[in-house]
């Protein structure tokens, strides 16, 4: 956001460049949510957050997003995936993956539990 403001050419009230800490001071002193905060409301998540709440490796889940079993956009601006986690469409997807012999019964079985466990959470 720092960089962003920079080269729009906004300064501080006291003509200096904004800061990371900067930025961050402005968003605790006017309530202002984070950005994971925004896209986690919206049951956004990184690759990385999905795979730690799964239990499986971040590789498995970036290949769930190549192959289309998880839906996934690309952040141009922070380069990175933002998946939208929905535990119904991803069970179907990952029950079609593993009936057509695509999927381990293990990663498969653990998957589904912690799954299940994940829909409840939400």
């Amino acid at each position: 956001m720092a960089a962003i403001l920079h080269a729009e050419g906004y300064r501080t009230p006291r003509g200096k460049d904004f800061r990371n800490a900067t930025v961050g001071h402005i968003r605790r002193t006017y309530d202002l949510k984070s950005f994971y905060d925004r896209i986690h409301e919206q049951n956004n998540y990184t690759i990385k957050e999905i795979a730690k709440r799964l239990g499986v490796s971040y590789n498995t889940v970036y290949v769930w997003v190549k192959k289309n079993i998880l839906e996934a956009e690309l952040h141009t601006g922070r380069r990175f995936y933002i998946c939208e986690l929905n535990p119904e469409n991803l069970i179907q997807s990952l029950t079609k993956e593993y009936r057509a012999g695509k999927m381990t019964r293990h990663l498969y079985t653990k998957t589904m539990n912690r799954l299940n466990e994940v829909h409840y959470e939400l």
